[in-house]
């Protein structure tokens, strides 16, 4: 099959709709995941008509058909300049999609190195091995996994009488917590910078509400943050008034691990949301974060996989003349 490759138009929007679709049916039809997405396309069809107007989105054509389409962002990570591809802005027919990522990516990857971008980065359906196996051929490790939950799929469970929801008098005591998980996150295997919070944004989200800590003979052993959101986000495969673990996360201090605690602050933080009427809840974690990764995906279905690659850039140079380099520069 030859496959070509060019920039997308909006003429080929219908059929790289189409193809997304069918993605999304075959990989994330779990009862914890929104049907919307396969349902409400117009977040997709805008997506794709700003990437096609900025020059970021190219298609697979075989035979003059529509077999794929890629379309991405740039933006800086951690400093250094980037692409990421969401995971509404790919997808292949099926039947061809090991040889259409290939040409694809093959095509996409040369002009993004043209630009001196080296760190590539993906978010893909979280069942979709063939293509979790074509990137990680490709030297794409995991980075992230975005998980989902229906509310009503856990019984009310009841709260525990030593979870409570932060009042203004525990802003140093939870600001303390936040601190400790910093810290966490900053050391060996996960190496994970988060931003610094102040004061007064502790008071704020205390404010909003959603935030629970979780005592053990009158000391805070950790807490865990549950909000609302106010708006559809595609790129997330997340839906408004969806309930979400996000912002300040979750933690427990090492002492107080292992005992059931996180079970209990998850039984408040789906509490706090089912009576905001939220259908689901979703939460992110990354990959490194092992601990993490192994409570979340008790409690939680695995729906989106995020991935990235830096290409070697002292490899790019020897095959480089000269005069190539100093462009890339």
């Amino acid at each position: 099959m030859y496959i070509q490759i060019d920039y997308m138009h909006l003429s080929d929007i219908h059929h790289a709709k189409s193809i997304w679709i069918e993605q999304y049916r075959l990989f994330a039809s779990h009862p914890d995941f929104p049907t919307k997405w396969k349902e409400d396309t117009t977040l997709l069809e805008q997506f794709l008509q700003s990437r096609i107007e900025s020059k970021r989105a190219y298609v697979a054509k075989s035979q003059g058909e529509v077999v794929g389409f890629l379309a991405y962002d740039v933006f800086d990570f951690h400093g250094e300049k980037s692409v990421f591809c969401p995971v509404i802005g790919h997808g292949a027919q099926n039947k061809s999609k090991e040889r259409v990522y290939m040409e694809l990516y093959r095509h996409a990857s040369a002009q993004w190195v043209k630009r001196s971008i080296y760190n590539h980065m993906w978010t893909i359906l979280y069942q979709d091995e063939k293509l979790r196996k074509v990137l990680f051929d490709l030297g794409y490790g995991s980075y992230l996994v975005d998980a989902s939950k229906r509310c009503d799929s856990m019984s009310n469970p009841a709260v525990s009488p030593w979870i409570s929801e932060a009042k203004l008098q525990d802003r140093e005591i939870l600001l303390q917590l936040v601190q400790e998980s910093s810290e966490y996150y900053a050391s060996a295997p996960l190496f994970l910078q988060r931003d610094k919070v102040s004061e007064e944004q502790i008071d704020e989200y205390i404010s909003d509400g959603g935030v629970f800590i979780v005592w053990q003979q009158d000391q805070a052993a950790g807490f865990i943050h549950a909000n609302i959101s106010d708006q559809d986000d595609m790129i997330n495969l997340t839906m408004n008034q969806s309930g979400s673990i996000n912002t300040l996360g979750a933690y427990i201090k090492p002492e107080f691990r292992h005992q059931r605690l996180g079970e209990d602050l998850l039984h408040a933080a789906i509490n706090h949301v089912r009576l905001l009427e939220a259908e689901f809840i979703h939460v992110d974690f990354e990959t490194a974060n092992l601990l993490a990764n192994k409570f979340w995906l008790k409690h939680f279905t695995p729906m989106l996989l995020s991935l990235k690659r830096n290409i070697f850039k002292d490899a790019i140079f020897e095959s480089m003349g000269e005069s190539d380099k100093t462009k890339c520069w």
